[in-house]
């Protein structure tokens, strides 16, 4: 890093410490938010808790001139740099007190594209609210895609593979040597083999690939672990422990190259039963809301309240049954989780586990 920031001009190889303080900060591994911190902190000279004008300028010109040194290219004037502060300044401070508090400055880097497209091109990260932005983006232009080709069938709304396969490829939203295996993925739910999918399954689909695109930040369509996290963090709606976000990526990752790619992600969510495969995003998505503890795994309890949700939407349980059908649910959960844990004093389920599970019971 000092050697690569060293100024040509600077013959007596010093270093400007800030720039090296702030590209340190931006490679690191760390969330968006830990690293918008540490810049605030570095910063924040008197340490008062707020940044003026003089402190804001001194980070931009830090982080734009250091980063451009390290991958170099030309790096801008500092006088641009000082006068892109002073406007960034004027925006940033919302209730126009001259002064920058922690929570106006991460508002900032948060919501403006500009800066998050700058950052996250350095960064590796970007932050949750502009994955939640790309994942809504995506999700909608799937489900455009979907209805362009939709029509009544005899299973309801659906649409015609074939069609969708070459819509997705026409505006290049696959590579032609990908289409194979995304292909196979939408002809999962294709139970009578019509060469359609239903709206329901389709959006199940949607909803899983723009949480993957949303977090994607650098379109390369495999995701490294801090990408992971986020996407854990997209679907969870909270910030997953580190040991948690290992733990499942390694599960994810079938090929062993410290990525996860898209198929690796929805195979994950996908399951067998019977004769045929299942994929089923919104189970996932219940089974990480019912982990309470963010540990990856389900209690008994976890477990029997999960799979109560799922029994009293399939079938309609009145009042007076509501007790009896409880009982059941919690010794089905309970024979589970013995089965599954039966050569040890576990009492949990993983994902994987609870899969297993499904599979076994339907066979």
């Amino acid at each position: 890093v000092f050697l690569a920031l060293e100024s040509d001009h600077n013959e007596d190889g010093v270093v400007e410490v800030y720039e090296a303080f702030a590209v340190i900060t931006v490679f690191s591994r760390g969330t968006f938010d830990q690293k918008t911190k540490s810049l605030f902190g570095i910063f924040d000279f008197d340490e008062s808790g707020i940044l003026d004008l003089n402190e804001l300028t001194m980070t931009f010109v830090a982080c734009g001139r250091g980063l451009c040194k390290m991958i170099e290219i030309e790096a801008p004037l500092k006088s641009d740099l000082q006068h892109l502060a002073a406007k960034c300044f004027t925006t940033m401070d919302r209730d126009m007190n001259n002064q920058l508090d922690y929570d106006e400055f991460v508002d900032w880097f948060a919501t403006d594209d500009e800066i998050q497209e700058f950052f996250s091109s350095f960064s590796g990260n970007i932050t949750i609210q502009k994955a939640r932005e790309r994942y809504r983006e995506f999700e909608i232009k799937l489900i455009e895609i979907f209805d362009k080709h939709s029509k009544s069938t005899d299973i309801g709304i659906s649409a015609n593979i074939d069609d969708i396969m070459e819509t997705f490829i026409e505006n290049q939203m696959i590579l032609p040597e990908d289409g194979e295996k995304l292909e196979e993925i939408l002809r999962i739910p294709d139970r009578k083999r019509q060469n359609l999918i239903d709206q329901d399954a389709f959006k199940n689909i949607a909803q899983a690939w723009a949480s993957f695109y949303g977090t994607d930040y650098n379109k390369d369509g495999q995701l490294d672990i801090s990408e992971f996290k986020n996407l854990l963090q997209l679907t969870l709606n909270r910030e997953p422990d580190d040991r948690r976000v290992e733990l499942e990526q390694k599960l994810m990752d079938t090929d062993g190259n410290g990525y996860i790619d898209k198929y690796e992600y929805i195979r994950y969510l996908t399951f067998k039963g019977d004769d045929d495969l299942y994929f089923d995003f919104a189970l996932k998505k219940k089974f990480d809301y019912y982990d309470v503890d963010g540990s990856g795994t389900i209690s008994t309890m976890e477990l029997k309240d999960l799979l109560f949700e799922v029994f009293e939407s399939t079938f309609n349980v009145s009042s007076s049954k509501r007790e009896k059908a409880e009982m059941i649910v919690k010794s089905l959960a309970s024979d589970i989780i013995t089965k599954v844990n039966r050569d040890d004093d576990e009492e949990s389920l993983s994902w994987i586990e609870f899969k297993n599970a499904l599979t076994e019971g339907s066979g």
